[in-house]
C-alpha cells in the first residue's frame, strides 16, 4: 500500500472501479485491517494467497515503485493471471489531451 491511508486505498480502488465499469463488491479485498503495524512480507503473503481466487489482477498507477507490488504482477505473470495495468495511462491520457489542444 505504499504509505497510503485506508482512505487514498478505498478512493483509489472506487476510482478503478468505474475506469472498469466493475461492481466494489466484485473486489477482492486485499487490504488488511493491521497493514500499518504487519511485517510487510507477511501482507504480501497473503495479498497473493488471494490472488489465488482472482479471476483477473489489477494493478494501478505507480505500482512498479512498489517491491510487492512488483513480485505480484510477477507471480500473476508466472501463474497465467489476465492482468489489467493501469500503470502510466493517467500520463498517456493527460499528454493525449494536451496534444488535442494544440491540433485545435
Amino acid at each position: 500500500m505504499n504509505g497510503k491511508t485506508m482512505e487514498e486505498i478505498y478512493d483509489e480502488r472506487m476510482e478503478v472501479c468505474k475506469k472498469l465499469n466493475i461492481s466494489t463488491e466484485d473486489v477482492l479485498d486485499t487490504v488488511f485491517a493491521d497493514y500499518a503495524v504487519a511485517k510487510p512480507i507477511d501482507l504480501l503473503g497473503r495479498s497473493i494467497s488471494k490472488m489465488a481466487d482472482a479471476d483477473i489482477v489489477v494493478f494501478t498507477e505507480g505500482w512498479i515503485n512498489a517491491k510487492g507490488c512488483k513480485v505480484e504482477y510477477q507471480t500473476a505473470m508466472e501463474y497465467l493471471k489476465p492482468i489489467i495495468n493501469l500503470h502510466g495511462l493517467a500520463a498517456a491520457a493527460k499528454q493525449r489531451e494536451e496534444q488535442e489542444k494544440e491540433n485545435k
